[in-house]
């Protein structure tokens, strides 16, 4: 399945049937996410308006270049470190 989620309202906004689910990335703008499969099928849904493209393009570059381990011991906010390690979902 995929499941485009609110974090304020910590519940899905979107969800799609996706059957053997591979792989995933979002487009640059973050308004589309592209999925693959075992079946080598390349499924491409529009991300719902309420999803904060920004906020998720953040945590992505971020993830990118850090670890898990690494952004644990940043200095910010338990909400914000919570939400970078994907521990909101």
């Amino acid at each position: 399945m995929v499941r485009f989620w609110s974090i304020e309202e910590k519940a899905p906004q979107a969800i799609g049937s996706l059957s053997n689910g591979l792989c995933c990335a979002f487009s640059a703008e973050g308004s589309v996410l592209a999925t693959g499969t075992r079946g080598s099928s390349v499924l491409f849904w529009e991300c719902p308006r309420s999803v904060a493209s920004l906020q998720h393009m953040c945590r992505m570059s971020i993830r990118r270049l850090t670890t898990t381990q690494q952004v644990e011991t940043l200095a910010i906010p338990t909400p914000l470190r919570d939400y970078l390690t994907y521990k909101i979902i």
